[in-house]
């Protein structure tokens, strides 16, 4: 950005170039005017010596030549009569107008003139003069000392003109740029300007400057009053917001983990049948052992006395038994496993888990919780859920969003499907795709509308009959991916179904 008095040099010396270009257009102009008028007047000397020399050139007088020519100034003189000189003074010159149609030429400082002699209309000869253009170059020297006095006086009224202008504009606006620095500095709107200005529109802003610094200042003063005040008030603020984020923290808290029992509760019903199976498994085993197999192998040892006894059958059966027993127990601890991973509280700390082992069990977990409930309709998975593929997560977080993801699969393909004779299917894949684990699932439930699908992560919004969701399903889901630098994305069409699709980067940031 440039100075005032920057822009004035630059308008001074915009000033100045044009005084230059008008001087030269006007010298230029003015030369060939002088030229023209030097000239023409040279041309009529020529013819009135030519009139003088009618007689001289009819009776050849070389006397009368040299009288005649004697007092003029010329530089050379050729009379010509017919081909040949008839007289001169000085060096020959008419030749030079061999090749050129004018009737003069000026050359090196000189002008040649070419004009008949006339005698009753009639030519009997040719004058040719040299004149030198000692007097146009007096004319031109004049001319120039003309227009040099006047673009000195000129320039040096631009010189009075640019410094007056300073004084009289700059110096105001320069008094009032260290004002305003003064203020800024100390910071003090009590500053005022001194009013000595003789202009009157430098006048008229300092009075208005003058008059803003009052106005900012009065309004300071409300405003610091102002501020005292809102301080006060923004503090009484700021203990009832801290207050109510503390209760709101407490109710969220709270609302999230009623959502965990009620997802815990939701799983009930299909956990007490996942435990129930390998439980009757293994009273039937003992039972088989206590009932049937010692009693066999007790009279078969009493007749082993006299007859031999089939030991490697009886310890297959033993054996056979025992691992029954062994798998279904492993089965029991593995479900009650889960539900505590699922019950534990939000203390937990992040380690490396298979993503694939987690997925399958929230799927079996919540599958057999669909499956305990009445009316719930068959549903073909197609799977694809690979081991090895290590995640730094929290497990019962990555068990808790999954199975409320599926919990709303399941709804979903009941809605639509039970009772219509059509094949409900959930497609689940875990795949490596660059750096990420990518999980997706597909369904052909009741899909969601537009409308749905933009709210399906806040917190509360549910579709579901009261008393079926608390609407915070989806939005736990979402807390859980991102707090895990995760991306969650839901694509869906009504009554055709929903796609979701997690990833989960490979290393941890």
């Amino acid at each position: 950005m440039k100075s005032l008095r920057e822009l004035f040099f630059r308008y001074f010396l915009t000033l100045i170039a044009i005084l230059v270009l008008a001087v030269s257009v006007l010298f230029y102009f003015q030369y060939k005017t002088l030229f023209q008028f030097f000239v023409g007047e040279s041309i009529d000397s020529a013819k009135s010596i030519a009139i003088n020399l009618e007689a001289t050139v009819l009776f050849e007088s070389l006397e009368d030549f040299q009288d005649l020519t004697r007092n003029l100034n010329f530089y050379t003189m050729e009379v010509v009569k017919g081909d040949r000189v008839f007289a001169r003074n000085g060096f020959y010159n008419y030749s030079f107008f061999k090749d050129i149609n004018e009737n003069y030429y000026y050359k090196n400082g000189k002008i040649s003139i070419r004009t008949p002699i006339l005698s009753q209309g009639s030519t009997i000869g040719t004058l040719y003069v040299t004149y030198e253009d000692k007097k146009l170059k007096k004319l031109i020297y004049d001319q120039c000392i003309s227009l040099s006095i006047f673009g000195i006086v000129f320039f040096v009224l631009l010189l009075l003109l640019r410094r007056h202008l300073i004084v009289a504009i700059l110096k105001p606006i320069s008094t009032l740029s260290n004002s305003f620095k003064e203020i800024i500095v100390k910071n003090d709107l009590s500053i005022r300007i001194q009013d000595d200005q003789k202009i009157r529109e430098t006048k008229i802003l300092v009075e208005s400057f003058n008059s803003l610094l009052l106005f900012l200042e009065v309004n300071a003063q409300k405003l610091d009053s102002l501020n005292k005040n809102l301080e006060n008030k923004v503090r009484e603020k700021t203990i009832s917001l801290e207050d109510a984020l503390t209760n709101l923290k407490e109710a969220q808290s709270s609302i999230v983990a009623q959502e965990k029992l009620a997802s815990l509760g939701g799983l009930t019903a299909g956990i007490a049948h996942e435990i129930k199976n390998p439980l009757n498994l293994i009273i039937g085993s003992s039972t088989l052992i206590k009932d049937i197999l010692v009693p066999d192998l007790s009279k078969k040892l009493e007749k082993g006395k006299s007859e031999e006894v089939d030991y490697e059958s009886m310890m297959k059966k033993f054996t056979d038994v025992s691992e029954l027993i062994t798998i279904n127990g492993r089965r029991i601890d593995s479900i009650i496993k889960s539900m505590l991973l699922l019950a534990r509280s939000g203390d937990a700390s992040f380690v490396q888990a298979d993503l694939g082992e987690h997925i399958e069990r929230a799927l079996d977990l919540a599958y057999h919780s669909f499956k305990a409930r009445q009316n719930f309709v068959n549903v073909n998975i197609d799977k694809e859920i690979p081991r090895g593929f290590t995640l730094m997560c929290l497990p019962q977080d990555i068990e808790r969003a999954f199975i409320n993801i599926l919990d709303n699969i399941f709804f979903a393909l009941n809605v639509k499907h039970n009772g219509k004779g059509t094949t409900a299917s959930l497609k689940i894949s875990l795949r490596e795709v660059d750096n990420d684990y990518v999980i997706r699932l597909e369904d052909n439930g009741i899909g969601m509308s537009e409308e749905t699908l933009q709210k399906v992560f806040e917190p509360f919004y549910t579709t579901k009959d009261p008393g079926q969701g608390t609407g915070l399903g989806m939005s736990i889901v979402n807390d859980i991916v991102t707090a895990h630098k995760g991306k969650l994305n839901v694509t869906s069409t009504l009554d055709v179904g929903t796609t979701i699709e997690i990833h989960f980067k490979k290393v941890s940031e």
